[in-house]
């Protein structure tokens, strides 16, 4: 995923970051980035959860669409402002993301400075609010989606916390205060969807793909659901069972 500063200009301003999530995506960035092991995806949870948000986001990410993104770049009043992309160097997924995405950037008229960082200065520029857009490969946070808010509720915005976009918005801050409140699972889906949708409408984050990964393990083991990030491997260890 990549994601935007919303504090200072011009990524502050919503038809611009629309702009920049029209220019980005589609198969090329995925496939160079992930050797072809991937699956799009257009929100913040994992599309093979009950708290993914279906189609909701569809018609807005991954579109790589050049004209739609130069007429939002028209409507955002955009002049040619200075646009920094930078991402973590030690990570060649990234990287490779990143270069292409510099290049969908260019040509719809955001002349991009790409600037591949090792960890500490790519934490300094983040922490210095030095940038307009990052790529980084978070988790897609399968276990719960509670687990997600700390890089997203306003609270937790930079100086504060893992908020590192800066994103605030208060109408997703109270639903997922009412998503820690109900244990029924149900009803949680219902409200962790409706954030989503907010969520996808401001465009605080570019969603790009949920990368494959390859797991071996027992036939004697059933209701494994292997998942792109091995941090999150054991997300439904409750329903897995053991035979022989």
């Amino acid at each position: 995923m990549f994601f935007l500063n919303a504090n200072d200009s011009p990524t502050k301003n919503l038809k611009f970051r629309e702009a920049v999530n029209a220019a980005l995506g589609n198969e090329e960035i995925m496939s160079i980035a992930t050797d072809g092991l991937f699956r799009l995806t257009h929100g913040w949870q994992h599309p093979g959860t009950e708290y993914f948000a279906g189609e909701v986001g569809k018609d807005k990410y991954n579109l790589n669409n050049p004209e739609l993104a130069k007429q939002l770049l028209k409507e955002a009043g955009y002049k040619g402002e200075p646009f920094t992309l930078v991402t973590d160097n030690s990570f060649k997924n990234d990287n490779d993301a990143s270069v292409v995405a510099s290049q969908q950037l260019q040509a719809v008229g955001i002349k991009a400075d790409f600037q591949p960082l090792e960890r500490g200065p790519l934490l300094e520029a983040i922490t210095g609010r030095k940038f307009d857009l990052v790529s980084y490969g978070g988790g897609v946070y399968t276990v719960d989606p509670d687990s997600t808010s700390y890089v997203l509720m306003c609270q937790f915005t930079q100086p504060k916390g893992a908020n590192n976009a800066g994103y605030c918005n208060e109408q997703v801050d109270r639903l997922f205060m009412q998503g820690r409140a109900t244990a029924d699972q149900a009803a949680r889906a219902k409200i962790y969807q409706e954030a989503s949708a907010l969520i996808n409408d401001d465009v605080s984050h570019v969603w790009l793909f949920v990368a494959d990964a390859i797991y071996g393990y027992s036939d004697k083991l059933q209701g494994l659901k292997p998942h792109g990030d091995f941090n999150s491997a054991y997300w439904n260890a409750n329903e897995w069972s053991v035979s022989g």
